[in-house]
């Protein structure tokens, strides 16, 4: 073989031999590169929510704004956290499955609503209660370590006595209250002796009250609590009163007669039964005698002759219309020269009842020298003059028991 043959044989063979090691060393450095890849985990962006950290899903943003069944916010430090799941509308608090559905409920700004065990031990020192308003109760809820006798008592007394809903992180507040404006649930929360809670004294009596006959213990996985129940009645008219409430409010406006002294009349005279018929002849809901008031109303108001029937003042309505009718004319005609508003109604009030012949003769020989001496009394000179010098027991018996009505029902209605 020349010597030319032997050269290019040679060349051709170191060139066969690099394309092979390229080749052999590619592949290597691929095989280092996967196996470093696959030795180094793929990093997870994490983000701090309320106080927990998660890890966030690899998924398109699109798709996390489903909830999905396999969906799981997992702890960055431990990976077999439970589920968060999403709360039914209509759960019910963990003390009573058998609740309603509270009005509203009021919190910590800050709470979460399903806190960790750790979560709970760490926010144990910033604790505060929780105030929930059913349709027939509050539940003022204490964290077991703040439940003193005396933060219960601030709490109750906050709760009753402010004007308008207290906000959780209120309950424990040591600051001033404004005691001049009527309580947010006055007259819908009564105290042991069934009073409206105005003032500080009643609320702190009936804190003590209710730690006595209206507190339970509770233990659910967010901790231990003191549940204290206050019960809610029902606000404004109730009973038969409001069977009532579309005539008294119609001639009540016609004829300038308050409302409320319609309301503590009816109670006062029938408590509200419309077929009552006393031994004296008064009929139905407001007692009206049909020769005396009755006869006034037909002449004076209706201007026309003669009586009511039997069957009218059984009429409920007629029978307001009438009695309301009465006060009228009691109030705005026969006693319109007496200038105090206080006298006025009392003497309103008796003559309704006994007689304005009998009522002013107590005062004077003629209606006028009784109205005159009646402009020189003051109020409690009347008052004692009514109450303990009238012949009859019954209409002496009678002023008070129609006052105290009608301060009941002018606080039911919110009259000035």
């Amino acid at each position: 073989m020349s010597l030319p043959k032997i050269f290019f044989h040679l060349m051709f063979a170191i060139m066969m031999l690099g394309v092979v090691s390229s080749g052999v060393m590619t592949a290597f450095q691929h095989w280092v590169l996967s196996q470093s890849q696959a030795s180094v985990p793929a990093k997870t962006p994490v983000i701090v929510e309320s106080g927990i950290r998660h890890m966030i899903s690899s998924k398109p943003k699109a798709l996390l704004t489903s909830f999905e069944p396999e969906d799981r916010f997992e702890d960055a430090e431990n990976t077999s956290a439970p589920k968060f799941e999403i709360q039914p509308d209509d759960s019910k608090p963990a003390f009573s499955s058998e609740r309603p559905q509270p009005a509203f409920v009021e919190t910590t700004p800050n709470s979460p609503s399903k806190p960790s065990e750790k979560a709970s031990e760490t926010s144990s020192a910033k604790a505060s209660p929780v105030l929930v308003v059913y349709e027939n109760e509050l539940v003022l809820e204490f964290p077991k370590a703040i439940a003193s006798t005396q933060n219960i008592k601030n709490a109750v007394s906050r709760v009753l006595l402010l004007d308008r809903p207290t906000a959780g992180h209120e309950l424990l507040s040591r600051e001033k209250m404004n005691l001049r404006k009527r309580p947010y649930f006055y007259r819908r929360v009564l105290d042991q002796n069934q009073n409206p809670v105005r003032y500080p004294k009643q609320a702190f009596d009936y804190a003590d009250y209710l730690m006595e006959h209206e507190v339970e213990e509770l233990s659910d996985e967010e901790g231990d609590f003191i549940a204290l129940h206050i019960p809610l009645h029902e606000s404004g008219l109730s009973g038969p009163a409001k069977n009532y409430q579309a005539w008294v409010k119609t001639y009540a406006s016609e004829f300038g007669v308050p409302e409320s002294l319609i309301y503590a009349v009816m109670e006062t005279e029938s408590a509200f039964n419309p077929k009552a018929v006393s031994r004296s002849n008064a009929i139905g809901l407001m007692q009206v005698k049909a020769e005396a008031a009755g006869k006034d109303v037909y002449q004076y108001i209706d201007a026309k002759p003669g009586q009511p029937s039997l069957d009218e003042l059984f009429d409920s309505e007629k029978n307001i219309r009438m009695g309301t009718a009465y006060l009228g004319l009691l109030k705005h005609d026969y006693l319109s020269d007496i200038l105090d508003d206080k006298i006025k109604q009392m003497v309103t009030i008796s003559s309704y009842n006994g007689g304005i012949k009998t009522v002013l003769g107590l005062f004077g020989k003629t209606p006028e020298a009784a109205i005159k001496r009646l402009n020189h009394m003051k109020p409690n000179q009347v008052y004692r003059k009514l109450r303990y010098d009238h012949h009859s027991d019954e209409t002496r018996r009678y002023l008070d028991k129609v006052m105290k009505a009608e301060t009941k029902y002018r606080e039911l209605l919110q009259e000035t």
